[in-house]
């Protein structure tokens, strides 16, 4: 299996499943056996996430936790595929592109390796990350108590992870409220499968993947939940900061997302897919 591994990580072979594991972590997870997930995954001490992608938290017997996060497809894929990839650079790559983010000042969970097998002629991988103590993801929150009021007052927080996100290159594919948390009034981003290392990210780009976490909103809280405390303008104004790196103004950013939320509202409307799901 060819891989090109990232500065920071080193391979390790274990029979047939490859380890691509965190320079500093690597004896510590070897010892503890994530060459054999499915052996880990059965143990006692083990707590289970659902999502898209089903995730354990696993002690590491350091007083940390480590998340195992099982990488599957979404959307109409996942019915095809499952969780079979045609190409197993891409768990690599999002060891590097989180790593990066870090490094620019992005508050995301260390990661701490990958673990990849062959599954006939495909690939089956785990992602391995530190776990964030005591954090919940943003959509919870706003659907708890005072839900909306704390959504209120995220937005200047969220606003200035992503535009540190954004200068470092980095487009998040899945910038949504479940891939953002907060913890002990730290906000974090996480779930870099889907992000990209662009290198430089225009300003056209820096607005679409702003319209992505705008439209989650709405889809998730509904339209006036979402304008009332989670509004456009703060959202513009915290990102920018006093420049100009959106290249418009707030009014042509505001008319820019009407047109492409549009479609997307339409879409709720009529299949129940959006508004408080």
């Amino acid at each position: 299996m060819k891989l090109s591994v990232p500065a920071g990580f080193q391979r390790h072979d274990v029979r047939k499943t490859v380890c691509i594991l965190a320079e500093d972590e690597a004896d510590n997870l070897l010892s503890l056996g994530v060459g054999h997930v499915e052996l880990l995954l059965g143990r006692s001490d083990v707590w289970r996430f659902e999502g898209r992608m089903t995730a354990h938290s696993i002690p590491l017997g350091d007083g940390r936790r480590m998340v195992v996060r099982h990488y599957a497809h979404g959307g109409a894929l996942r019915k095809l595929t499952g969780d079979r990839f045609s190409k197993p650079q891409r768990f690599v790559d999002e060891l590097a592109v989180t790593a990066k983010a870090i490094a620019a000042g992005v508050n995301a969970p260390k990661p701490l390796g990958v673990v990849i097998q062959k599954s006939g002629p495909f690939y089956k991988a785990d992602n391995l990350s530190l776990e964030i103590p005591d954090a919940t993801d943003m959509l919870a929150l706003a659907k708890g108590n005072n839900g909306l009021a704390v959504l209120a007052l995220s937005v200047a927080p969220i606003a200035r992870q992503v535009r540190k996100l954004h200068d470092a290159g980095i487009f998040h594919a899945d910038l949504h409220l479940k891939n953002i948390l907060f913890s002990k009034d730290k906000c974090y981003i996480i779930d870099f499968d889907a992000a990209k290392d662009r290198g430089t990210l225009p300003a056209p780009a820096r607005r679409e993947n702003l319209f992505r976490l705008l439209r989650s909103v709405e889809k998730f809280l509904g339209r006036e939940a979402a304008e009332a405390n989670f509004p456009c303008e703060e959202l513009f104004s915290e990102y920018e900061g006093g420049s100009q790196t959106l290249g418009v103004g707030f009014e042509a950013f505001a008319e820019e997302y009407e047109s492409h939320v549009a479609p997307h509202r339409k879409r709720w409307e009529k299949t129940g897919g959006g508004y408080g799901t």
